[in-house]
């Protein structure tokens, strides 16, 4: 049985890469990068369905990216000091997902979270929240 991704976990992912060739064309690789689960498919930010929208984990801070330093990055079990890339959420597909890697804590999660509907300025997100917390 396959462990489905919560909100809030970090889990190792298969993305394809395409590369552009000299002749325009493409070949396709693929890498294995952490990334950042910000909705499990329950319709928050993405229709009901069974993919994953996730934030890209990265060990580059490129003053270009909005990005924001995983403070406690040793103690969850990452291998170097890493950021949350806020501003590319990636659509994800239960079949890429490999492994989890940790939880961040709820406080942290939320923090990105908000920066994130900061970013894309996600009014009718914030209404649904308050609507299902009324």
């Amino acid at each position: 049985m396959t462990k489905k991704a919560k909100l809030g976990e970090i889990w190792l992912v298969v993305i394809p890469v395409l590369i552009a060739k000299e002749d325009n064309t493409y070949d396709t690789t693929f890498q294995i990068r952490p990334f950042l689960i910000v909705d499990e498919g329950k319709g928050m930010l993405i229709m009901e369905n069974p993919d994953y929208l996730a934030l890209k984990v990265t060990t580059k801070r490129n003053k270009i990216n909005n990005v924001e330093e995983i403070k406690n990055w040793k103690e969850l079990g990452l291998k170097q000091k890493s950021y949350i890339r806020i501003e590319i959420p990636e659509r994800i597909e239960q079949g890429q997902l490999i492994g989890k890697i940790c939880d961040l804590p709820k406080d942290q999660f939320l923090e990105y979270y908000k920066l994130m509907l900061k970013i894309f300025n996600i009014d009718i997100a914030s209404e649904i929240i308050e609507k299902e917390t009324v």
